[in-house]
C-alpha cells in the first residue's frame, strides 16, 4: 500500500475532462488498496464514499484555474504525487517544496489560447518543460498527441494511459426517431477551443438536422446569440447542466456525438468515449489524440479543425445513412469496451503506481 497526493488544478463539482480524469484515478488508486488524498485549489476538507479524501486547500494568489495553496500538506508524509498538467502556479509551488516524494505526472494537454492570455501560455511553457523533466514516470491519453505537443521530447518517455469511461452506466439504449446530433463541453473561456461557434454554423448548413449542447460557461450567452443570428430556432437546444442519468440517455438516443475543437487544447474528448460506450458515432476534429479515439469510416467521421463545410456534410452523411450509422456506433461501443473501460485503465494505471 501506498500513500499517493493526486494534486489537480480543478477537480468536481467544477466541470472539466482533467478534473473528471483526476477524480477517476483516485478511486480507481483507492479501490487498489492505495491511500489516496486529493489536493485542488479552494478543495474542502471531504472523505468520499469513493474510498479517497478530499483536502482542505484554501486558495492562495491567481486566476481562474491557476492559483497557488495557502499551505501545502506535509509532502514527507506520501511516497507518490501523482500531478496532473498543466497546473500553473500550483505546480511550481509543489515542486518546490522539499523533501519531495516520487513524481507521476499525467499531462492532459498543452496550453493554447489566442492574445494575451495565449502569450502568457507560450512564456509559461518551459516551466511545463520543466515540471516534466522531473517526473519519474509520465503518463498521457494518446502517444499520437505526445508526439505532436509542443513538449514532444520532454514527452518521448511517456507511457499511454487512456481517459476512461463507465461504459455500464454509457450504454445503448432504444433511440427515438429524429435524434439530435449532440455536443457536451465546457462553455467558459478555459474552453474556448471545443469549437462551439464553427458546430452552429455548420447547423445552419443541414437544414434538418438538430442540436443539443450540453454544457455552462461565460461563453454561453454568446453562443445562443449566435444561434439566433443564424435562425436556428428549435433545432438549436441549449441544455446547461444535465445530471448524469439523464445525459446518459442524450448520448444513447444521440444521432451522433460531436466534438468540433479547434486546437490541439483539445487531447482526447471524454464526451467521444462516453457516446462510443453508447454505442454512437463520433464526428470530431483531426486533431492528435483526438484522431485516435475515432477511427475514420469505422466508428464516426473526422473533418478539418474549424471548417464547418465538412463538418456539414459529415453531419449530413449521418443523417442519409442511419445503417452506416448504427455500424459505426456499434463499432464504436465495441473500441470503448475493449480500450476505454474504466476497469482495464484501472488496471494499468495501478501497475504504473504499484512499480514506482
Amino acid at each position: 500500500m501506498k500513500r499517493v497526493l493526486v494534486a489537480v488544478a480543478a477537480f468536481p463539482p467544477y466541470a472539466s475532462g482533467t478534473g473528471n480524469v483526476a477524480w477517476h484515478h483516485a478511486r480507481l488508486l483507492a479501490q487498489g488498496g492505495h491511500e489516496v488524498d486529493v489536493l485542488a485549489p479552494g478543495g474542502q476538507a471531504t472523505q468520499t464514499k469513493e474510498g479517497f479524501r478530499v483536502l482542505d486547500a484554501p486558495r492562495g494568489p491567481g486566476l481562474g484555474n491557476a492559483a497557488f495553496f495557502r499551505k501545502l500538506p506535509k509532502l514527507a508524509e506520501y511516497d507518490i504525487v501523482h500531478l496532473h498538467l498543466p497546473f500553473l502556479l500550483g505546480a511550481d509551488q509543489l515542486l518546490r517544496a522539499r523533501p519531495r516524494p516520487k513524481l507521476l505526472v499525467s499531462y492532459h494537454q498543452d496550453l493554447e489560447a489566442r492574445g494575451l492570455v495565449g502569450a502568457a501560455f507560450r512564456a509559461y511553457a518551459p516551466r511545463i518543460g520543466a515540471q516534466l523533466r522531473a517526473a519519474d514516470a509520465i503518463l498521457v491519453p494518446t502517444l499520437d498527441y505526445a508526439r505532436a505537443s509542443r513538449h514532444a521530447r520532454d514527452l518521448a518517455r511517456a507511457i499511454e494511459l487512456p481517459n476512461g469511461v463507465d461504459t455500464t452506466f454509457f450504454a445503448p439504449r432504444q433511440r427515438r426517431e429524429q435524434a439530435s446530433f449532440l455536443f457536451v463541453g465546457g462553455m467558459d473561456r478555459a474552453h474556448h477551443f471545443k469549437g462551439v461557434d464553427v458546430l452552429l454554423r455548420a447547423l445552419a448548413k443541414v437544414p434538418d438536422a438538430r442540436l443539443t449542447l450540453v454544457g455552462e460557461g461565460e461563453l454561453r450567452p454568446g453562443f445562443e446569440r449566435l444561434a439566433r443570428d443564424l435562425g436556428l430556432g428549435e433545432r438549436a437546444r441549449f441544455a446547461g447542466r444535465v445530471e448524469a442519468p439523464d445525459l446518459a440517455d442524450l448520448y444513447a438516443r444521440a444521432a451522433a456525438v460531436v466534438l468540433p475543437s479547434t486546437t490541439r487544447g483539445e487531447i482526447f474528448g471524454l464526451a467521444l468515449a462516453e457516446g462510443m460506450a453508447s454505442g454512437r458515432p463520433g464526428i470530431a476534429s483531426d486533431l492528435p489524440g483526438v484522431r485516435t479515439v475515432v477511427d475514420h469510416e469505422k466508428n464516426g467521421l473526422l473533418v478539418p479543425p474549424g471548417d464547418a463545410d465538412a463538418l456539414a456534410r459529415a453531419m449530413a452523411r449521418v443523417l442519409a445513412n442511419p445503417e452506416e450509422a448504427d455500424a459505426w456506433g456499434q463499432a464504436a461501443r465495441e473500441k470503448a469496451v475493449a480500450r476505454y473501460d474504466w476497469s482495464r485503465v484501472g488496471e494499468k494505471l495501478l501497475q504504473v503506481v504499484e512499480a514506482a
